[in-house]
């Protein structure tokens, strides 16, 4: 009975084993699933975070562009509202240096009339 009694101790010994085997990989094949969900989740973090980014980049470029080109439409209207206005006072200037040689004119030929 000595051998019975081992066999079975052996067998269950060994049972025991397998047992604990089976668990531990089954406990490797969690984890590393856990790990992989882990992964991917950070991954996907990222990703969303650099897509964040990406569009606040944009935004503030798109931003800095309006507001150059605003800046630019001012300059540009103030350089053509001083561009009129000397325009307008060489025009007057002329307009006066005009009248004034037609009055010398027409003084002039008053004189040779007389």
């Amino acid at each position: 009975m000595p051998a019975t009694a081992s066999g079975a101790s052996s067998s269950a010994g060994r049972q025991e084993a397998e047992k604990r085997e089976r668990a531990l990989k089954q406990e490797a094949i969690e984890k590393e699933q856990r790990q992989s969900l882990e992964t991917t989740a950070r991954e996907q973090n990222l990703l969303r975070d650099a897509a964040l980014r990406q569009k606040r980049l944009q935004k503030d470029a798109q931003s800095q562009r309006s507001s150059v080109f605003a800046r630019e439409k001012v300059l540009l209207q103030t350089k053509a509202e001083v561009e009129q206005r000397n325009l307008t006072w060489e025009k007057a200037y002329i307009d006066a240096d005009l009248k004034q040689k037609q009055l010398k004119i027409s003084v002039t030929n008053e004189i040779e009339k007389q």
